[in-house]
């Protein structure tokens, strides 16, 4: 699928190309819920789930069969007359005491809680995969605005060399050095578009779509103010994590087979009645009429311990199901600390590099009238800009981390956004 704001494709090369529109994350996340193959998968599991209960829960009402059938004689050596007739047979079951069937209904519907639990979390982890992808892609763009505004210093630092050279007022080898640099900034300048394109690129598979769409993301300033509470994050976590729901409802799936296999130990009973038609004629007429009413009792008094086993295996289900929610329990807790943990130094990092840009912009300033006024050599310009270019690749990559770690802590608390 192509995105709607991605219009006037070229043929480039033999390969398809959009040319990019403004793109916001609701769009991108709207796309995502139609078009993303494993968000469609977990709906189709759940769609799956819910036609398993509709089916366990017939199980409980009467099974009604109709059967019709024609016989021929096609050799008689006691009757020289070959007869045929015809029978039909109407035929109602109902299961009147067992156990096992209303214990299967009731696990059909624990099973489809489960799938929606698992949908919700499938929503939730396609939400942080297309965040974390969004918030890369708008870092990437933006260290390679940065790389080109480096090159862009660079070259002036080798016009203003130069310059410099030509008034004999600077040695062959700072000018030598500046050329160098401005090579290095080109390279540097390729290696972060091919990194945004990268990401463009997991983006776009992730959106089930062509890699080849450009996709142009609005970029915001980070809201630093942001800092939740461990502890009632820690809360909103274990309440409201699907996956830690899923494994309570494990617990409460091996508790109904337990009884589903203890129910072995006791009868079953089932209900029939049967009407039967016999006639040689094809239109019935004349036919003899039969209609039986049974109930059967099944009850198994010896299995060679076969259902003792059963049970004993189920009770252990039932025990490692527990400590499976016992152990993710921890495990959430601490995906969630570490989460909130990387939030607040994301936080700190943007408030400390916003400083050290500020720091370095203006070293670079009066480093570079020191130079131009001879106060300065080649390699304090090239110190300076090499610091001033760091600095402020950190702090976007920092306001990249802060947005992903917000989108982290959302998706370790089970947050639908």
């Amino acid at each position: 699928m192509v995105l709607k704001g991605v219009k006037n494709s070229v043929l480039l090369l033999g390969l398809t190309v959009g040319i990019a529109n403004a793109e916001t994350l609701e769009v991108i996340l709207e796309k995502a819920f139609k078009q993303n193959l494993d968000y469609q998968i977990a709906l189709e599991q759940l769609q799956k789930a819910q036609n398993d209960e509709s089916t366990a829960y017939g199980q409980l009402f009467p099974e009604l069969s109709l059967s019709a059938a024609r016989n021929e004689a096609l050799f008689d050596n006691q009757n020289d007359t070959l007869l045929t007739d015809y029978s039909a047979r109407l035929e109602l079951n109902q299961v009147l005491y067992d156990p096992a069937v209303w214990q299967a209904w009731k696990i059909s519907q624990l099973r489809t809680l489960n799938a929606e639990l698992g949908y919700v979390r499938q929503k939730q982890q396609l939400v942080f995969t297309v965040k974390q992808l969004w918030f890369q892609l708008i870092t990437n763009k933006a260290l390679a605005q940065e790389a080109k505004a480096s090159l862009t210093r660079l070259q002036q630092h080798r016009e203003n060399a130069q310059h410099l050279y030509a008034n004999g007022k600077i040695w062959r080898n700072d000018l030598l050095q500046a050329d160098v640099r401005v090579a290095r900034g080109e390279q540097s300048v390729l290696v972060a578009a091919n990194t945004a394109r990268r990401t463009m690129t997991n983006l776009n598979i992730l959106l089930n779509q062509n890699i080849l769409v450009e996709i142009e993301p609005a970029s915001s300033d980070p809201d630093i103010a942001f800092m939740p509470e461990l502890g009632a994050s820690l809360q909103i976590a274990i309440r409201s994590r699907p996956d830690l729901k899923q494994l309570d409802l494990a617990v409460h799936i091996a508790r109904r087979n337990k009884n589903s296999v203890a129910s072995g130990y006791w009868p079953k009973l089932t209900a029939r009645v049967t009407q039967s038609n016999l006639s040689d004629q094809f239109d019935f007429a004349g036919a003899a009429r039969d209609t039986q009413l049974s109930i059967n009792m099944n009850w198994t008094l010896w299995d060679n311990f076969s259902t003792r086993n059963q049970n004993r295996n189920a009770l252990h289900d039932v025990q490692i199901a527990r400590k499976n929610y016992m152990r993710t329990k921890e495990l959430v807790q601490q995906e969630t600390h570490n989460a909130w943990l990387a939030v607040q130094e994301a936080r700190q990092n943007i408030t400390v590099l916003q400083k050290a840009v500020s720091q370095a912009e203006e070293n670079f300033r009066v480093t570079g009238i020191r130079y131009k006024e001879q106060l300065s050599t080649a390699n304090d310009v090239l110190d300076a800009q090499d610091l001033l270019t760091s600095t402020r690749s950190d702090l976007l990559a920092a306001r990249g981390d802060f947005f992903i770690a917000k989108a982290q802590l959302s998706f370790a608390i089970g947050a639908d956004n």
